[in-house]
């Protein structure tokens, strides 16, 4: 812990410890006949003495006069020390610290560290999260999870499944979010936004009393295959501080079967996860992975049960992306499109005949209308069966590191903006499931809408 400090110098202390510096009357001889001149002279130096010793009193006193003498105003610096020292009035008083609005941002540290060294630097902004019902019982149960400080002011990222009881039919109301640091500090946590799409709760330190030592990221997009990584979280909800070490063992994972967003009801993708081998088990969620510099590269989020050692973390390029948009926005949104569509690929070309091309995405959907109304790609005239060949140029293939390509082109876009896909329009259809098209492609001009979970 790194807390404020608890004295100052104040100017008042300052001018104590420098005392007015000592005047010497100038020596005058008495001439008989010019008494009076030479009292009267005497009389003046001692009050310009006594003149200069104020001036300088009152400058040790109130520095700020410096700067309204010299042009430069140092107001702004006093105002600071003098909050500072009314947030440690009370020892238990919250502290008040505001958070720049700045955009968080990636470090270039390129230094080395040993896991033990990378351990004692990032323990103390290491939480374990629990979230327990209002009703419960010494005997109720509890979600254990991890998170971890990223802000001065408290704010904490973990993950959305590890707090899905507080977003859930009112939860924050009827729930309690509480953390514990390494040193047994505990702490009241808030809810203040979900990520629509990924895996991401941000939540803020209500009763914060010192600041916590912030963690920083590193541009997950820099990250490569067998880099050193190290995990800390709590393990099985009761194993605290547990740290595991491995190495990256795949990038841009996406895992194809769906996941149930307990937090929204509704079935989540995980795109574009960082593998790694470092042990992922229960409890870990919500914690960070670090590199061998000791900066987040990624939230673990996902371990299995089928397989040994494969662990799935949420990038941090996808965090701090978050992260901004609540700085923004008071909420994580993120950008939609509208459609319900499936990737298409050489394989599936070749079982269905009437397949035009062997990449893109098709517009379909088993049940209901694919497009939903009122959306971006229902404004722009997208419709069932079209095929969505390129975002901005770009093509859209699907590969094993990206089953989901239209979905990544998508996310990494801003909500409001425009794009322009490049569109193969399906003529009529041949059957529930078949298509025809015109001959050429056409460029479609769509500006993105937005999406995001109100919790009040």
């Amino acid at each position: 812990m790194n807390p404020l400090p608890t004295t100052f110098n104040t100017p008042s202390q300052l001018a104590n410890s420098n005392p007015n510096p000592r005047v010497n009357e100038p020596r005058v001889v008495p001439v008989k006949k010019n008494n009076s001149f030479v009292l009267g002279f005497s009389i003046l130096l001692l009050i310009i003495a006594l003149c200069l010793v104020g001036i300088a009193s009152a400058i040790l006193i109130n520095p700020s006069l410096v700067g309204n003498v010299t042009g430069f105003n140092l107001s702004s610096s006093s105002s600071i020390n003098s909050s500072s020292t009314s947030n440690l009035s009370s020892s238990q008083s919250t502290v008040s610290i505001a958070r720049s609005a700045a955009d968080f941002t990636f470090v270039s540290d390129n230094s080395t560290k040993t896991p033990v060294q990378v351990v004692e630097s990032v323990l103390p902004s290491v939480l374990s999260i629990r979230v327990r019902s209002n009703t419960a019982t010494l005997n109720g149960s509890e979600v254990a999870g991890t998170g971890y400080v990223v802000s001065g002011d408290g704010l904490v990222i973990t993950n959305k499944h590890v707090i899905s009881l507080a977003c859930q039919n009112g939860g924050q109301n009827n729930s309690r979010i509480t953390a514990l640091s390494s040193n047994q500090k505990a702490y009241e946590l808030k809810l203040l936004t979900v990520d629509p799409i990924n895996d991401i709760a941000i939540l803020q330190i209500d009763n914060l009393t010192e600041t916590i030592p912030k963690l920083s990221f590193a541009d997950s997009s820099q990250i490569k295959l067998g880099s050193d990584v190290l995990a800390i979280g709590n393990v099985l909800g009761q194993l605290e501080n547990t740290v595991t070490k491995g190495i990256v063992s795949g990038l841009n994972r996406s895992i194809n079967s769906d996941i149930q967003d307990d937090c929204t009801g509704k079935s989540a993708t995980a795109d574009g996860l960082i593998q790694t081998d470092a042990a992922i088990n229960k409890g870990n969620s919500g914690g960070p992975l670090f590199n061998a510099q000791g900066d987040v590269i990624g939230m673990n989020t996902y371990g299995t049960t089928d397989a040994q050692n494969v662990g799935l973390a949420i990038p941090s390029n996808t965090i701090v992306s978050a992260l901004n948009s609540y700085n923004k926005n008071q909420q994580i949104i993120r950008p939609r499109l509208g459609i319900v569509s499936r990737p298409l690929d050489p394989a599936l070309k070749l079982e269905l005949a009437w397949l035009p091309v062997d990449y893109g995405e098709i517009i379909f959907s088993p049940t209901g209308n694919p497009v939903t109304p009122g959306s971006a790609a229902a404004t722009a005239g997208l419709s069932e069966g079209d095929i969505l060949l390129e975002v901005d140029g770009q093509k859209i293939q699907t590969t094993s590191d990206n089953p989901s390509p239209l979905k990544r082109l998508i996310t990494n876009k801003e909500p409001d903006t425009k794009i322009e896909l490049t569109v193969l329009k399906a003529n009529r259809s041949l059957s529930q499931e078949s298509f025809t098209y015109t001959k050429n492609s056409v460029k479609v001009n769509v500006t993105l809408g937005r999406v995001s979970l109100d919790l009040k």
